[in-house]
């Protein structure tokens, strides 16, 4: 009888590993049977007794001597015991000698349950001695305590067991449906935003509000007023303030939007490009690597952008004690300023609250600044639309 690890129900008795299932080791050259199936611990899932795939030997490039399995015997993962490997097998073949080939007494869905439950894993994970590349060797294998019920109770443990499995995985698909279901219902309110159908009603109740070509001549007024600020600003600091007003000639008017092709808008509604919207767009920080510390200012990545909304995630941020100059003040966020990632997660947004403490980007995030009558979270809004997100640049 081995160590009991608890009280079981009467019928049942602790065994010793070594008393109910047997290492079956035919170590063999498995390329002489090229064609033959071939089972490593990376072909099993962790801790569900679920094969994922099943290679041959050619087609894994297998070398040197395997362990031959037999179709009905459970193979068990002996490297990295934390992992819970162990599946039954359902053909014959040759398994990784990182795995022993186990017969049993008992009813093998039983076995193959106990060897990927937390309680088997974590026993074997504490008596074994290794720490670089954990293995189960034998001798600690069969000395295991394994709790045995009567053959007709396994077989029933096993069917519940089975039956709440299929019910996990069907939950499990479910689930995975529900963020593909939202991500459509998201898309569907932000189109109905921008056909001005959330906002129909109201615009029947409100016929005299300022139409949106006066507010894009407002703001592209603002926007002229901004660049010869900064101009001057550049004149002035190089010590050649201006003569007259010439200089003004230098502005560049945006160009009018092409609407050909473009969806019809509401009454009121009209089409501006960005560039006119936008008083600034840069990418973010580059090189920043030495930067990198503890604590400091909030640097923000692509993982601090929200995939289904656009605000900022601060649950898990790194800190940065930016470089002084330029390259600090071109890549440090402002309130309302609309962020999108630009590199692999293409097109996450978000926009910066009020209150936040000093942050920059990183490399991977552009940073665009509205102008001041620009409504910062109407723009990502359309910019997380796909509508808006298929526009080009400009």
């Amino acid at each position: 009888m081995s160590r009991a690890l608890w009280e079981v129900p009467p019928g049942w008795e602790w065994r010793r590993f070594g008393d109910v299932a047997f290492p079956r080791l035919e170590l063999a050259d498995a390329k002489r049977s090229p064609e033959a199936f071939h089972i490593a611990p990376n072909h099993i899932e962790s801790g569900t007794a679920r094969l994922l795939e099943m290679g041959t030997v050619a087609g894994d490039k297998v070398a040197g001597p395997k362990h031959r399995f037999h179709a009905g015997q459970v193979l068990y993962s002996k490297i990295r015991p934390y992992l819970a490997k162990a599946v039954i097998a359902t053909v014959d073949g040759f398994c990784s000698s990182d795995m022993y080939p186990l017969d049993t007494d008992l009813e093998p869905r039983f076995l193959v349950n106990w060897l990927v439950s937390p309680a088997f894993t974590q026993r074997v994970s504490q008596d074994q001695g290794r720490t670089v590349l954990p293995k189960v060797n034998l001798v600690t294998l069969r000395e295991t305590p394994v709790p045995v019920a009567p053959l007709a109770e396994q077989r029933r443990i096993v069917a519940k067991l089975e039956a709440l499995q299929e019910r996990s995985r069907r939950a499990r698909d479910a689930l995975d449906a529900i963020p593909p279901l939202l991500e459509k219902l998201r898309q569907s309110i932000l189109a109905a935003a921008f056909r001005g159908d959330l906002t129909k009603e109201w615009r029947a109740q409100h016929p005299h509000v300022e139409p949106a070509d006066k507010l894009l001549a407002r703001i592209r007024l603002e926007r002229r007023k901004k660049w010869e600020e900064a101009e001057l600003a550049k004149m002035v600091a190089k010590g050649k303030p201006p003569k007259d007003d010439a200089w003004k000639k230098k502005y560049v008017e945006p160009k009018p939007v092409d609407t050909e092709g473009l969806p019809r808008l509401p009454k009121g509604w009209c089409w501006a490009r960005s560039d006119e919207l936008l008083s600034f767009v840069t990418s973010g920080s580059r090189g920043w690597a030495d930067f990198y510390s503890p604590s400091g200012a909030l640097f923000l990545r692509i993982g601090n952008l929200e995939r289904d909304s656009i605000r900022i995630d601060l649950g898990d941020v790194q800190h940065v004690h930016p470089p002084a100059g330029k390259e600090g003040e071109r890549t440090r966020v402002q309130r309302g300023d609309v962020l999108v990632s630009i590199t692999a997660d293409i097109g996450l947004i978000a926009v910066v609250p009020g209150g936040l403490p000093e942050a920059y980007v990183n490399q991977h995030i552009g940073l665009a600044r509205p102008c001041p009558s620009v409504h910062s979270e109407v723009l990502a809004y359309y910019l997380a639309s796909a509508e808006g997100g298929a526009q080009q640049p400009g």
